[in-house]
């Protein structure tokens, strides 16, 4: 399957689900993240120069393909990071706010 899919990609841009279908139509049962997982294990684990973007999944054959390619990651990472951070903010907030509940639930009825 890893062979099929380098070849359409090679052929040129192409959306995942369109990729999906194709792969669907050649017998290949595969999962929308089961194919996220197979172009993940293309480019780290067999080092194939394979771009995705909302433009879909594309061969990176020039430098102007490469920079888009990686501006494209530091976008997701950027966008990663923040949910990360707000994720962390708010987390903290809540568990402060269940502690200072906690405490007073068990505290402040003795000492007021």
């Amino acid at each position: 399957m890893k062979e099929l899919i380098l070849s359409i990609i090679q052929s040129g841009r192409i959306k995942r689900l369109d990729l999906l279908a194709q792969l669907r139509d050649r017998g290949f049962d595969i999962t929308e993240r089961q194919l996220r997982a197979t172009i993940e294990d293309l480019v780290t684990s067999d080092k194939h120069p394979i771009s995705s973007s909302s433009l879909g999944y594309g061969w990176i054959e020039t430098d102007s393909d490469f920079e888009q390619a990686v501006s494209y990651l530091d976008k997701k990472a950027a966008a990663i990071a923040i949910r990360k951070n707000v994720l962390l903010g708010l987390w903290n907030k809540l568990r402060h706010e269940r502690t200072d509940k906690l405490q007073w639930d068990m505290f402040g009825k003795v000492l007021f």
